[in-house]
């Protein structure tokens, strides 16, 4: 059952349940099977991974919002990256959240001169 987020007159995402759907963003930015860290910006992902995290989201709200969900899922994506960078770059442990293969795709990325 989808929930109903309401928009003001700006289309900014309004009550508890955009709350819900902040959280429930956020969680799936930070799920590597849905949105995979191996991508240098959240726009180079693959349609089918975009797709996916489209299709997942169980929200019902104005079509034009679609956009800004989408967006917010980049930042929220793009955050997360710079969180783990400041956080594990230089240690010997990472975020065990982070699948294994794209842990390593990160590490090289990082250190590579891009």
């Amino acid at each position: 059952q989808r929930i109903y987020v309401s928009i003001n007159k700006l289309g900014q995402h309004i009550g508890d349940e955009a709350n819900k759907l902040s959280s429930f963003l956020g969680t799936l930015a930070r799920n590597g099977t849905y949105a995979p860290l191996n991508y240098v910006a959240g726009q180079h992902m693959s349609s089918t991974h975009r797709n996916d995290m489209r299709d997942i989201v169980k929200f019902d709200m104005d079509p034009l919002a679609k956009d800004w969900v989408m967006a917010s899922l980049d930042k929220k994506w793009k955050d997360y990256k710079v969180e783990l960078k400041s956080n594990y770059l230089n240690k010997r442990i990472h975020d065990l959240r982070v699948i294994e293969d794209q842990w390593n795709w990160l590490i090289n990325f990082w250190k590579s001169d891009k």
